[in-house]
């Protein structure tokens, strides 16, 4: 739950998705997605080395948001390729 009014920067978080302050106990420190090879690169490093500076704050609901998206997104490309085979195999689809 978002903490209402002025928050108090030694009890609470700042989410770095929904950018709402929260109590720590209502997410995790996590390191920073890779979006490329170049930053997959530097966010192995960081955990190799154990750098905290580089941590963010994410609170449950935005880490949980963000799995469901995930989830969703490897579904439809799974369910994708299975209809194309299955379109090949009942050989709906002649050319490819």
């Amino acid at each position: 739950m978002p903490v209402v009014g002025f928050p108090d920067r030694d009890r609470h978080k700042l989410c770095h998705r929904c950018h709402k302050w929260h109590e720590e106990h209502e997410g995790t420190m996590v390191y920073p997605e890779a979006r490329g090879p170049i930053s997959g690169l530097f966010r192995a490093a960081a955990v190799i080395a154990g750098c905290e500076d580089k941590m963010r704050f994410i609170c449950h609901r935005c880490r949980r948001v963000r799995r469901n998206i995930k989830l969703a997104i490897a579904i439809a490309i799974l369910a994708t390729g299975a209809a194309i085979v299955l379109a090949k195999w009942l050989g709906l689809i002649t050319s490819m």
